[in-house]
């Protein structure tokens, strides 16, 4: 074609549509009962109402990960947050990516003087050693790369920091909201029961009523569409359902490593808005709290009528994340302080030239904030 470089063809000039369209329709006539299927499961839904309770709700949250990054080629450090809802730092440690595995093992390790108490703490509550952890802090150890364990080390801080709130709640009564559903791969399937013990006799100790939030799954990818077409939270109150496990076999290829050995928690959808058009949110309760997910569910939508900047999303969390990401003031100030330790060391000549480097733009990128909720 005239003007088109090279006279190379677009895909879409080669496409019969005619033909394409043919073999939708046959391809759709294989997979259309699957939906038809989908559509009669989630008819058997048991759609229960909720109200709203008031009660202490108080949520950490760690910064995904790239957040709070400084990179200043070749230098690359991961700022690693977990700060509550009630804007409380709970964690903080800043990572050299190239230090090498053992950095993770003496944030451990109380004779280590690089130690954090919170996660010492964390072993000696479930009975473990470092060893019996986790099958991925140690990932990249050859390569003395820190990246592959930077995200189950944080999902790990984030564990830690539930539990410390769940034994020490400040409270009678405590609704203890994780940022995600109650499985994780970050640890050892083994640990997962040693802490699913802890947080039951967190329970029975001290009120913590543990719940897990998420914005998104595969069970609910996977049930989005049939759950649409027959309008099955379209009312006009907050309601959830119970999620039958059958229908997370399906939505879960590999249902046995995922969801037999690396969870606690019996998933519900949860609407928790009376707006028909609310979003619907996947909601992980723990087995030994089942006598009561109603009252739990409805404490948990108090906390999210008049949440904002998305009406319907605890606002536990969106505090939390917001108080655990570092904007864009706070990263312009340890910015500054990166380009000074850089510079402290460096002979007078090598420090005007990274000044005028770092001056010319050149050189130094940051994660930052992004909306959430």
């Amino acid at each position: 074609m005239a003007g088109r470089a090279g006279g190379r063809r677009l895909a879409l000039e080669t496409l019969d549509l005619k033909q394409v369209r043919e073999q939708l329709q046959r391809a759709l006539e294989v997979e259309r009962p699957l939906l038809a299927a989908l559509r009669d499961q989630v008819r058997g839904f048991g759609i229960h109402e909720i109200g709203y309770r008031q009660c202490y709700a108080i949520s950490p949250v760690a910064t995904d990960g790239g957040e709070n990054r400084l990179t200043f080629e070749p230098l690359n450090l991961e700022i690693i947050r977990v700060v509550d809802s009630e804007g409380l730092e709970r964690f903080q440690k800043i990572l050299p990516l190239s230090g090498g595995t053992d950095i993770f093992r003496a944030a451990f390790d109380r004779t280590s003087q690089d130690h954090s108490p919170l996660l010492a703490g964390f072993l000696e509550r479930l009975d473990v050693n470092y060893d019996e952890l986790s099958y991925f802090l140690e990932a990249g150890r050859g390569e003395g790369d820190l990246r592959a364990g930077v995200r189950p080390f944080r999902d790990i801080v984030e564990w830690a920091v539930l539990l410390d709130i769940a034994w020490n709640p400040g409270r009678k009564t405590a609704l203890v909201i994780r940022d995600g559903l109650l499985r994780t791969k970050a640890l050892r399937k083994d640990v997962i029961a040693k802490l699913a013990r802890s947080f039951e006799q967190a329970y029975k100790e001290q009120g913590s009523l543990l719940v897990g939030v998420a914005k998104r799954s595969k069970v609910l990818n996977y049930l989005s569409l049939g759950l649409a077409l027959e309008g099955t939270f379209r009312k006009k109150y907050a309601c959830f359902c119970e999620v039958p496990r059958d229908i997370e076999r399906e939505a879960h290829p590999q249902w046995r490593s995922w969801l037999e050995e690396a969870t606690f928690g019996i998933l519900h959808l949860a609407k928790l808005v009376e707006n028909p058009d609310g979003m619907v949110l996947p909601v992980d309760i723990p087995e030994w709290l089942m006598p009561r997910r109603k009252e739990m569910l409805e404490y948990l939508a108090e906390t999210a009528k008049s949440s904002f900047p998305t009406v319907g999303y605890p606002e536990p969390l969106i505090k939390a994340h917001e108080g655990a990401v570092l904007h864009g003031f706070e990263m312009s100030i340890l910015e500054d302080l990166l380009v000074e330790e850089v510079v402290r060391g460096q002979l007078t000549e090598d420090a005007d030239r990274t000044f005028e480097h770092v001056a010319m733009g050149r050189g130094l990128l940051r994660g930052g904030w992004k909306e959430y909720g």
